[in-house]
């Protein structure tokens, strides 16, 4: 059994609980589609930034000229993760 108390554990890795999956719904006969982008901005990301950057850039374009709308939130140690510096250019 896997505890849920995530504020008082010690352990910095997750605790095991996996989300549960679910059959993928038929899409409704209507234009749009409602998305949301999770991205894990940790530094377990290491080097690999700049490719998920892109994908994020690669993953938006493709919708871009549809009906759709878009979340995206982000995690680090919490959730929003904190504002980086970008690099100029």
């Amino acid at each position: 059994m896997f505890s849920t108390d995530y504020a008082s554990s010690p352990y910095v890795a997750s605790g095991g609980i996996w989300q549960q999956s679910r059959a993928n719904p038929e899409l409704p006969e209507q234009c749009g589609l409602d998305v949301a982008l999770v991205l894990d901005l940790s530094a377990s990301v290491g080097s690999a930034l700049p490719n998920l950057k892109a994908a994020a850039n690669g993953f938006t374009d493709a919708l871009a000229q549809t009906p759709f709308r878009m979340a995206l939130f982000s995690f680090d140690r919490g959730s929003p993760a904190p504002a980086r510096p970008t690099a100029p250019g």
